[in-house]
Protein backbone atom coordinates (compact mmCIF):
# COMPACT_ATOMS: atom_id res chain seq x y z
CA UNK A 1 0.00 0.00 0.00
CA UNK A 2 1.44 3.59 -1.22
CA UNK A 3 0.93 5.75 1.63
CA UNK A 4 -0.49 9.22 0.78
CA UNK A 5 0.76 10.86 3.85
CA UNK A 6 4.64 11.19 4.95
CA UNK A 7 5.72 9.44 7.74
CA UNK A 8 5.90 12.57 10.46
CA UNK A 9 2.52 12.31 9.82
CA UNK A 10 1.81 9.15 11.55
CA UNK A 11 4.50 10.14 14.01
CA UNK A 12 2.67 12.50 15.96
CA UNK A 13 0.48 9.85 16.56
CA UNK A 14 0.87 9.27 20.50
CA UNK A 15 1.64 5.88 21.79
CA UNK A 16 -1.68 5.63 23.40
CA UNK A 17 -3.08 5.67 20.28
CA UNK A 18 -1.26 3.48 18.17
CA UNK A 19 -1.57 1.21 21.69
CA UNK A 20 -5.53 0.90 21.33
CA UNK A 21 -5.35 0.43 17.57
CA UNK A 22 -2.80 -2.54 18.14
CA UNK A 23 -5.51 -3.56 20.74
CA UNK A 24 -8.43 -3.18 18.63
CA UNK A 25 -6.69 -5.17 15.73
CA UNK A 26 -5.29 -8.17 17.95
CA UNK A 27 -8.87 -8.64 19.30
CA UNK A 28 -10.48 -9.28 15.80
CA UNK A 29 -10.08 -13.49 15.44
CA UNK A 30 -8.11 -14.93 13.55
CA UNK A 31 -8.81 -15.55 10.07
CA UNK A 32 -11.44 -12.89 9.84
CA UNK A 33 -12.36 -10.17 7.63
CA UNK A 34 -12.39 -6.50 8.74
CA UNK A 35 -12.84 -2.56 7.64
CA UNK A 36 -11.21 0.45 8.75
CA UNK A 37 -14.34 1.83 9.72
CA UNK A 38 -14.75 -0.97 12.06
CA UNK A 39 -11.46 0.07 13.74
CA UNK A 40 -11.96 4.17 13.59
CA UNK A 41 -15.37 3.11 15.26
CA UNK A 42 -14.02 0.85 18.27
CA UNK A 43 -11.23 3.33 18.24
CA UNK A 44 -13.80 6.24 18.95
CA UNK A 45 -16.09 4.30 21.27
CA UNK A 46 -13.03 3.19 23.59
CA UNK A 47 -10.34 5.63 23.48
CA UNK A 48 -12.23 8.68 22.45
CA UNK A 49 -9.65 10.91 24.24
CA UNK A 50 -6.76 9.49 22.19
CA UNK A 51 -8.59 9.88 19.05
CA UNK A 52 -9.86 13.13 19.88
CA UNK A 53 -5.88 14.50 20.81
CA UNK A 54 -4.62 12.98 17.38
CA UNK A 55 -7.22 15.35 15.50
CA UNK A 56 -5.70 18.66 13.76
CA UNK A 57 -7.57 21.46 12.38
CA UNK A 58 -5.60 21.58 9.35
CA UNK A 59 -6.59 17.83 8.11
CA UNK A 60 -10.06 16.59 6.93
CA UNK A 61 -11.86 13.63 8.77
CA UNK A 62 -11.13 11.89 5.87
CA UNK A 63 -6.98 12.75 5.96
CA UNK A 64 -7.32 11.69 9.67
CA UNK A 65 -8.93 8.34 8.86
CA UNK A 66 -6.22 7.53 6.45
CA UNK A 67 -3.89 8.03 8.98
CA UNK A 68 -5.20 6.10 11.27
CA UNK A 69 -6.17 2.76 8.78
CA UNK A 70 -2.21 3.06 7.95
CA UNK A 71 -1.20 2.16 11.41
CA UNK A 72 -3.51 -0.98 10.66
CA UNK A 73 -0.47 -1.99 8.95
CA UNK A 74 1.71 -1.64 11.28
CA UNK A 75 0.97 -2.07 14.44
CA UNK A 76 2.66 -5.21 15.19
CA UNK A 77 -0.50 -7.64 14.33
CA UNK A 78 -0.23 -9.81 10.97
CA UNK A 79 -2.61 -8.87 8.72
CA UNK A 80 -2.84 -8.24 5.14
CA UNK A 81 -4.80 -6.10 3.09
CA UNK A 82 -7.36 -7.84 0.54
CA UNK A 83 -6.57 -7.74 -2.79
CA UNK A 84 -7.86 -9.70 -5.81
CA UNK A 85 -5.42 -9.57 -8.82
CA UNK A 86 -3.39 -7.31 -7.52
CA UNK A 87 -5.60 -4.88 -6.92
CA UNK A 88 -6.69 -3.91 -3.26
CA UNK A 89 -10.19 -4.42 -2.33
CA UNK A 90 -12.64 -1.84 -0.49
CA UNK A 91 -15.60 -2.58 1.97
CA UNK A 92 -18.52 -0.27 1.90
CA UNK A 93 -19.36 0.07 5.30
CA UNK A 94 -20.93 2.67 7.72
CA UNK A 95 -18.55 6.00 8.34
CA UNK A 96 -18.50 7.40 11.59
CA UNK A 97 -21.36 9.75 10.00
CA UNK A 98 -23.67 7.02 9.56
CA UNK A 99 -23.11 7.36 5.93
CA UNK A 100 -22.20 4.70 3.94
CA UNK A 101 -18.58 4.48 2.14
CA UNK A 102 -15.71 2.79 0.81
CA UNK A 103 -12.61 2.08 2.90
CA UNK A 104 -10.04 -0.56 3.49
CA UNK A 105 -10.44 -4.15 4.55
CA UNK A 106 -7.96 -6.68 6.23
CA UNK A 107 -7.48 -9.88 7.78
CA UNK A 108 -6.22 -11.11 10.83
CA UNK A 109 -3.38 -13.55 10.63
Amino acid sequence: MTSLYPPESIGKMNDALKLAIQEIVFNVPRGCIFDSHFVIDALIKAHSGDYESFNDPNRTTAQTHGLLAQQISICNVPVIRIEIDGVDCQSYSETIRGEPGKCACWRRL
